[in-house]
């Protein structure tokens, strides 16, 4: 289902429910299923242009430089969920997000056999989080009157885990000199981080068993980088070792991210 669909049937119950006490009872576990679209931001890419001392092989200066977003993705996502008081939630959330790209576009005037290329790479990325939910109308006595004449409640999260971060296709091609020839390929190189996240939104709560969220949040996904071998080399000025490749410096970076998302919730 598209994201803006689920939205107008969430809202289309909102409109619909009758009011009921936000989070029925308490010590009340649930099972949450999300979607929603991630926009990266720029990941500061750092790639030692200087020879590799075992290989000599260089990464050409380009006048654009290396830095770049990894564009969007859609989010895919399961939490289990515990209402320990009417305040204060956790969830084990478990998101996937596998349709970044890298996509560069550079000019390397020195370069005799290239010239200008573009240098893509796909990569993915998925968080397991341990997130605590304060529920912000449990805060005051008069808060929680309000409560109890709607279904909205607006919601903080903040959370910690662990990111897998995946580079794959790694390769450039050359768009000047030898168009539609690909070259500098790399294998596949996956790097677990450190992750974290804060974000905001509203649980709708139809009832004791059913709710939904709708939030925004920005994601800290942690380090990444890319093999340290290139599998060919277009200018045949370094020999390729069979089987292993060109020792090259690798290119590293940072991912984050900022997020909108749906969730269902149903407690059990």
């Amino acid at each position: 289902m598209q994201l803006w669909k689920l939205f107008f049937v969430l809202g289309l119950l909102t409109i619909l429910s009758k009011p009921v006490f936000a989070v029925g009872k308490l010590s009340q576990p649930y099972i949450g299923f999300e979607v929603g679209y991630s926009s990266s931001l720029p990941v500061g890419m750092s790639v030692d242009e200087a020879p590799n001392s075992m290989s000599k092989f260089v990464w050409d200066p380009p006048l654009q430089g290396w830095n770049s977003d990894l564009g969007n993705s859609a989010i895919y996502g399961i939490d289990l969920g515990y209402n320990f008081t009417r305040l204060f939630a956790l969830e084990l959330a478990y998101n996937y997000r596998p349709s970044y790209q890298y996509s560069k576009y550079q000019t390397v005037p020195t370069s005799k056999a290239i010239g200008s290329r573009i240098r893509y790479f796909d990569f993915n990325n998925y968080t397991i989080m341990l997130d605590g939910i304060l529920r912000l109308f449990a805060l005051t006595p008069n808060l929680a009157s309000l409560q109890e004449r709607t279904i909205i409640e607006p919601i903080v999260d903040l959370g910690v885990g662990l990111a897998s971060n995946t580079v794959t296709n790694f390769h450039g091609l050359c768009v000047d000199k030898q168009p539609g020839m690909i070259f500098s390929k790399m294998g596949d190189k996956t790097k677990y981080s450190f992750a974290a996240q804060a974000g905001a939104g509203f649980d709708l709560n139809f009832n004791k068993t059913w709710s939904a969220r709708l939030g925004y949040r920005f994601l800290y996904g942690g380090k990444f980088n890319t093999q340290d071998y290139v599998t060919d080399d277009p200018d045949n000025q370094h020999p390729i070792t069979p089987g292993s490749g060109n020792s090259a410096n690798a290119w590293k970076g940072t991912f984050t991210a900022n997020e909108i998302y749906a969730r269902l919730n149903v407690a059990f």
